[in-house]
């Protein structure tokens, strides 16, 4: 196999063998590729900065331009640049684009970046105990190295606005990659709490009200203050089935459209501080939860067959 690329020291694209479009986005302004770079499987994410409309066309045509970039971050397997394209008329440049690599490329990447038709299911407590649960077990915990570099301070320290370093209820700040920066009303904030072994919305109980609504509360407003946006134009949820399994929120403007906030995936952070203050610790053991999941990936042919079995019908 060949060497890891270094990430950080990537400054073009020439390298980049593109294989195939994964998916793409007039509204967004991005296109996902999957392809080689360095003899390693990799995902590219190319996203246009703000722009006219009209020049949403000349995004097909980047790869066969010039493009430089410029490494903003690294952390694991995942780097982000800043890049600046030009015409195949050399005319000028096309205007910014956010460039966001993972090398080497794992199944479970491709998929996240792959457009896919969408089904929803219905997950009762005992399916999710005996096909998500076990799903959620078998992803090991390497793959979460990127969210313990951040963290332990290890990677994107830079970028953290907000701290609290309790091991119970702290957390961090960190806006989220999707985000630009710079339009208040596309605002992503991603939350990663430091107390480990939660995986999901399943496995909250009560004793986390506290981290919950340290999040709710204070997570909120140091959002607010650095951004200076109304909290009353934030909203906070949780995802699931989540991408990764180290339980964190998402922290968006009311307005922004570039977090999933489909039915079936987001759960409102106030609305699950409400569940577990009413019915405890059973509440996500048992509650049915309607699931949005990609037709064919794993975790959805996994409960395809567990509904396919028969089972007791309840009088």
């Amino acid at each position: 196999m060949s060497a890891r690329p270094e990430l950080a020291s990537l400054e073009s694209l020439a390298e980049f063998k593109a294989k195939r479009v994964l998916a793409s986005s007039e509204k967004s302004k991005y296109v996902a590729l999957e392809g080689e770079l360095a003899g390693e499987r990799a995902v590219v994410r190319v996203t246009k900065k703000h722009l006219p409309c009209s020049e949403l066309a000349e995004l097909s045509k980047w790869a066969s331009g010039e493009m430089k970039l410029g490494c903003t971050l690294q952390n694991d397997v995942y780097a982000k640049y800043d890049g600046v394209c030009r015409g195949e008329d050399d005319a000028g440049a096309i205007g910014g684009v956010n460039v966001d690599v993972i090398c080497p490329a794992s199944d479970k990447h491709v998929a996240k970046y792959t457009a896919a038709e969408m089904v929803m299911i219905s997950e009762t407590g005992e399916a999710a105990r005996l096909v998500t649960e076990a799903y959620v077990a078998s992803v090991g915990e390497d793959a979460l190295a990127w969210v313990y570099n951040i963290l332990e301070g290890k990677a994107e320290a830079d970028r953290v606005i907000f701290a609290d370093d309790d091991v119970d209820t702290g957390f961090v700040l960190l806006p989220d990659l999707k985000w630009d920066g710079a339009n208040a009303e596309q605002l992503y904030v991603v939350v990663l709490p430091h107390r480990r072994g939660i995986r999901t919305l399943r496995s909250l109980r009560a004793e986390h009200l506290p981290l919950l609504r340290n999040i709710a509360g204070p997570g909120k407003a140091a959002v607010a203050a650095h951004y200076g946006v109304p909290v009353s134009e934030l909203q906070a949820f949780v995802h699931y089935v989540p991408s990764y399994f180290h339980f964190h929120v998402h922290i968006t403007h009311v307005k922004c459209d570039i977090a999933d906030a489909s039915l079936g995936r987001a759960h409102l952070l106030d609305d699950v501080i409400g569940n577990l203050a009413a019915f405890g610790d059973e509440y996500y053991q048992q509650a049915t939860l309607g699931l949005l999941l990609q037709r064919g990936s794993v975790l959805e042919a996994a409960h395809a067959a567990y509904n396919a079995r028969p089972h007791d019908v309840p009088r």
